[in-house]
């Protein structure tokens, strides 16, 4: 995903696509990954399971919009990464279904 070796010491800010959806080139698998990626995150936030409803989703999605933004900032640096408003977006999505699947399992047990 983002191996050490991509790291490159200068920036590609030029690179940054600011406003979601509009990517040059938006591959729907790879939205979908980051989505499914950052799931297990919200289905298993540490922070979020002392609180429950609103309470939780809010924790996990601030969590979660913080560890997607930190990802695409290292991936500025990064000579074959591209950071993109859009992949955030999907992360966020993804960690947010998490946190719904987790209080619905919740509230059947």
């Amino acid at each position: 995903m983002l191996p050490p070796g991509n790291f490159r010491g200068h920036s590609h800010w030029y690179m940054v696509t600011w406003v979601p959806f509009t990517d040059k080139v938006l591959k729907w698998h790879d939205l979908a990954g980051n989505m499914v990626v950052f799931v297990p995150f919200g289905l298993m936030c540490p922070f979020g399971r002392t609180r429950s409803g609103a309470g939780r989703l809010m924790v996990v999605a601030v969590l979660a919009l913080a560890l997607s933004i930190a990802v695409e900032t290292f991936q500025v640096y990064c000579h074959n990464r591209f950071a993109s408003a859009t992949d955030v977006v999907f992360n966020l999505a993804g960690a947010v279904l998490g946190s719904r699947l987790a209080s619905a399992r919740r509230a059947h047990a």
